[in-house]
């Protein structure tokens, strides 16, 4: 667990390769889910390769303090990352960020928050263009609630959030549905630019941009069957960030939260050849 400064708990999950520990990952879920179903899905996989990995469910996630479905402000959203990332560090030599899907905004926002504590960053599963037929289009009364939780009821998780192939139903930690605040802060765009961003399909997210040149190993990687995003999206997504060490990947087999083990060969490379 870690205290949060406002006295809120955070939860990490950690798993520990058999012998000594090449570097430590800090994996950072994407949206509805929380650490544990990563643990078959990276982090065992990861542990096996020689990486200590920890994963933090976030605020309002799995077994994290939090009104579920809700963040209660970005200053929060950032401290809650930035005292992670120290605990964390704190108790590795070197220390590399992976956020998977909304993940990656969680992973860029710690690492710009973080200077001097992260070693490396890798984004999975993660671009600004969505496949726009992954999602049913919102009936009317959705639009509605969700047009109303954004102007007047920003705080409460009423808005559901859904797409074909969900995981997670028979799981109570998962969360579907969320507040509009949450939205904003994870994206760092108010209501009406979110509507607009999320109605194109295109992410326009600042918390997804660097100021300046990233100063670390970066690693984009996508499946090749990822439901959400094209391996070109997620291409042109790693060529605009500003980087001297920079990889992309294509998982092969891999869907959007789906890494079969024999697909994550190319990672455990990328990582082995950096840390």
């Amino acid at each position: 667990m870690v205290r949060a400064s406002d006295g809120r708990a955070l939860f990490l999950r950690r798993w520990e390769p058999g012998g000594n520990s090449q570097a430590t990952l800090l994996l950072f879920h994407g949206i509805t889910a929380y650490g544990g179903p990563y643990g078959p899905m990276l982090a065992e996989p990861l542990a096996a390769a020689g990486y200590t990995v920890v994963a933090m469910d976030l605020r309002g996630h799995g077994l994290s303090d939090g009104t579920r479905g809700d963040y209660p402000s970005a200053e929060r959203f950032v401290r809650d990352l930035k005292e992670t990332v120290a605990f964390v560090r704190s108790k590795s030599q070197t220390l590399v960020l992976m956020g998977h899907s909304l993940g990656a905004i969680t992973a860029i926002v710690a690492a710009k928050n973080s200077p001097g504590k992260v070693d490396g960053l890798v984004l999975l599963s993660a671009a600004r263009k969505i496949r726009t037929v992954t999602y049913r289009k919102s009936s009317a009364r959705t639009a509605l609630r969700s047009l109303i939780g954004a102007t007047l009821f920003r705080g409460i998780p009423w808005i559901p959030y859904e797409r074909e192939g969900m995981m997670g139903r028979d799981d109570p930690l998962f969360n579907f549905q969320y507040s509009a605040r949450f939205y904003s802060v994870l994206y760092g765009v108010g209501a009406l630019r979110l509507a607009r961003m999320l109605r194109r399909g295109v992410v326009e997210s600042p918390n997804l941009r660097f100021d300046g040149k990233l100063s670390m190993p970066l690693l984009v990687a996508v499946g090749d069957r990822d439901e959400l995003f094209t391996t070109d999206a997620a291409r042109e997504f790693c060529e605009e960030i500003d980087c001297d060490d920079k990889e992309f990947l294509i998982l092969p087999g891999a869907k959007h939260a789906t890494f079969p083990r024999g697909g994550l060969g190319p990672l455990v490379n990328w990582l082995a050849k950096r840390f």
